[in-house]
């Protein structure tokens, strides 16, 4: 039985819901469902946060031998997220084309705490507000 509460909090589950991680994960196997499945039935991937050789000491591998990569193990899309830069996105662009992949423009950034995080971009306004960002 079920002790959901008005509130929503099941009251059964230690702490009153399920962990973080759960709910996180719940949410990505939705998103990731309302793709089109691969060839062997598996939901679609993307990786959203790849580093390239543009991203210097810590990216080793061209966009061409990450898109190659990407396409050998059945991705859908691949996300180019040089540190605080768009400069490999060209390079990223033809290689995606070459290899039948979408390409997802992003850039980490590193805040002066040392918290990193990624910027994806959705549309052309977008672009414009990493390219904003960046500069």
């Amino acid at each position: 039985m079920s002790g959901d509460g008005i509130d929503g909090v099941d009251r059964d589950t230690p702490g009153g819901r399920p962990p973080r991680a759960v709910e996180v994960a719940q949410r990505m196997r939705i998103a990731a469902n309302d793709d089109a499945p691969g060839e062997d039935g598996s939901p679609a991937y993307a990786e959203l946060h790849c580093l390239s050789d543009f991203s210097f000491l810590r990216g080793a591998a061209s966009a061409e031998e990450l898109f190659l990569r990407a396409q050998r193990c059945g991705y859908e899309a691949l996300a180019i997220t040089d540190e605080c830069s768009l400069a490999g996105i060209v390079r990223a662009f033809e290689a995606s084309r070459e290899c039948g992949l979408k390409l997802i423009v992003g850039s980490e950034f590193t805040l002066v705490d040392g918290l990193r995080f990624v910027a994806l971009v959705e549309t052309l306004a977008g672009y414009t507000q990493l390219c904003e960002l960046i500069t």
